[in-house]
């Protein structure tokens, strides 16, 4: 496997498999693809090309057979859960303070009497 970081404002980096010709990219997005059946030559010209991601669009996207990567991590799911805390705390916070003030209300009443 060969690994490189690729200078592009659309691809981060793409490692290459020689005995299975599989190319994966990574993309600044975040997200990455599998392409099935790349020549050594290709992979070679994309991390050379001036422009890889116009040489990714024009020569490997629209060629090799792709299929998505899933990606690592839980992004959307974690920001949620942290939302999701937060708004329980804040509720929870909001609850106890309001059984402290009907509990002194309901002893000072006592008090009084």
């Amino acid at each position: 496997m060969e690994c490189v970081q690729i200078r592009s404002n659309l691809i981060a980096s793409a490692a290459y498999y020689r005995n299975t010709q599989r190319l994966c990219v990574w993309f600044r997005s975040g997200s990455s693809v599998w392409h099935e059946n790349v020549p050594d030559g290709v992979f070679k010209n994309l991390y050379e090309a001036e422009s890889p991601g116009i040489y990714y669009t024009n020569y490997i996207r629209r060629h090799a057979v792709a299929q998505p990567k899933k990606r690592r991590g839980f992004g959307k799911f974690t920001k949620s859960l942290a939302f999701a805390s937060v708004l329980l705390a804040a509720s929870a916070a909001l609850y106890a303070g309001s059984n402290f003030h009907q509990t002194a209300s309901a002893e000072t009443r006592y008090q009084s009497n």
